[in-house]
């Protein structure tokens, strides 16, 4: 899931000058060496950019206690689009089929035939699924894996309501002054996780135009609301989007009706968000049938377990066609027992600390060791 299902919507260059706005990943952190060096590359390359800007912990009636700038928050320059197009463009070896729905997995003469709908689609030595939810587990199902099947089943995802709102003016904050940060994990409100300024995060230069916020939900909300995403009903969308908006106000500390009227709103239903349990493992494979999963629901709910999953099913593919290789050896995963992670309900992150600038105020609980992450 990191891959995270990735939004943006723009409004008419008339309309709302640069106005871009991102639903899911909202940055991500480096913790891994691997993944260290790809990220460094990166950043040579204008791909991605630290984040600089003031981010932290915002308590139900406008206490914000802010993070330390280490470790160092990454960002996609132009998105995460972008940057997944970036890495294609510079392989000779893969060819990526767009817009190919596979609706039916066969095992015949020792390849894998794929096809759509009864359309032919190719025939492979191995096969990965770096996807879950109902669309994984119909697959699946009559694949002729049932390993592989039985641990997809397994997985739960919980769900998550993103608001986009752009605002005239600068969200008001106790004391008659500007909010004092550009991303907050919220706490203590039931209809919001996190909250992020995408004008001042993407573009800091920009001194006037429209304040444009991304609103996300706690899981509980999201189940509470749950809908078909595809067809979200009006009435539905009306509550979720005034809940979230009255629990935006809430957390600022503003008095009741006092938090501006959003000229433009577009409200999503990330119907299967991240995981709310794991099976703790890199990847999972099956060496005898060839087939593999990974994705950042495996490990940890971030960017980096998605790369670091990706790279070790890749190397389970690749070595298992050594001569003389044991297939059973690179069997993975396969009878893990899954646990519920720990974390926010955004993703997992690095270990971070709050600012103790008053008071004593204990250790965040974002981090890659006790929480989760997932934004840019």
């Amino acid at each position: 899931m990191f891959a995270l299902n990735i939004k943006t919507w723009k409004l008419l260059p008339s309309t709302v000058p640069c106005f871009s706005n991102r639903s899911s990943e909202q940055f991500f952190t480096v913790n891994d060496s691997r993944f260290a060096e790809l990220v460094n590359a990166w950043l040579d390359k204008g791909l991605v950019r630290e984040w600089k800007g003031t981010v932290g912990e915002l308590h139900n009636g406008g206490e914000f206690l802010p993070f330390l700038p280490s470790p160092p928050r990454y960002i996609a320059t132009n998105g995460m689009r972008f940057l997944a197009d970036s890495l294609l463009s510079e392989t000779h070896l893969v060819n990526v089929e767009r817009l190919c729905w596979i609706s039916k997995l066969e095992p015949f003469n020792g390849m894998w035939h794929l096809s759509e709908n009864g359309k032919p689609c190719g025939k492979f030595d191995a096969i990965v699924v770096a996807h879950n939810g109902k669309c994984a587990n119909r697959l699946l199902m009559t694949s002729g894996l049932p390993l592989i099947a039985k641990q997809m089943k397994r997985l739960e995802l919980s769900s998550i309501w993103a608001l986009l709102a752009a605002f005239e003016d600068p969200l008001p904050f106790p004391g008659n002054t500007e909010v004092p940060f550009e991303g907050a994990f919220v706490r203590g409100i039931d209809s919001v996780s996190w909250m992020a300024n995408n004008t001042k995060k993407l573009l800091a230069s920009q001194s006037d135009g429209p304040n444009c916020w991304t609103f996300l939900s706690t899981a509980a909300y999201g189940k509470q609301n749950k809908v078909p995403q595809e067809n979200i009903p009006t009435a539905t969308a009306t509550r979720v989007k005034e809940g979230m908006l009255e629990g935006v106000e809430a957390a600022l500390g503003l008095s009741k009706g006092s938090l501006p009227k959003p000229f433009y709103t577009k409200l999503q239903l990330w119907g299967a968000a991240l995981p709310t349990n794991t099976p703790g493992v890199p990847c999972i494979f099956d060496p005898f049938g060839r087939a593999g999963i990974c994705g950042d629901w495996l490990l940890d709910s971030n960017i980096e377990a998605a790369v670091l999953s990706g790279i070790a099913l890749a190397n389970h593919v690749y070595y298992i066609q050594s001569p003389g290789a044991d297939p059973g050896e690179f069997a993975v995963g396969l009878n893990h027992e899954f646990q519920p992670p720990e974390g926010h309900d955004i993703g997992q992150f690095q270990k971070i600390h709050v600012i103790r600038c008053q008071g004593n105020y204990p250790e965040s609980n974002i981090s890659g060791l006790n929480s989760r992450e997932y934004l840019t």
